[in-house]
This record gives structure tokens, sequence and C-alpha cells, in this order.
């Protein structure tokens, strides 16, 4: 159930940081080779997206060709 949840967010724009376990949502205008902006940050405390301006590299967070290939592996 969480990896299809966490396909679903990832639909829809967000990514997850690995070591942090934060999800964000992208910038669209803001990104450069191996790194991707950030304009929301998901935080627990108030359960809704707050605003932030941090640069995630693209090895830090899950790929959605790693959610893919985890699902796939649980349908077998």
């Amino acid at each position: 159930m969480q990896l299809l949840s966490c396909q679903f967010l990832y639909d829809r724009g967000l990514i997850y940081h690995k070591t942090a376990r934060v999800w964000y949502k992208k910038d669209p205008n803001g990104a450069g080779y191996g790194i991707i902006a950030c304009k929301e940050k998901f935080q627990l405390s108030s359960w809704s997206f707050v605003p932030c301006a941090e640069t995630l590299k693209l090895t830090d967070v899950l790929t959605a060709g790693e959610v893919n290939e985890f699902i796939k592996k649980l349908s077998r």
C-alpha cells in the first residue's frame, strides 16, 4: 500500500528524500544537472506543505524508476 501511495505522489510531482525522509514539491523553474530545486516540503507537525528553497542531489532522492521496480518485485 505504501508503494502505491508513493507512486501516486510521484505522479503528482512530489519527490522523496531518502535520508531526510521528507516529501518535497519540485520547483519546475529551477533545476540543473544532477540536482533538483524544491519549492515546498511536507512538515509532519502541521501536516501541510511549507515553503522552502532547498536544492537536492538527484542521488539522494528516490526515483520514480526505483518505485516502479519495487512495485514489480511485489507483484511477483
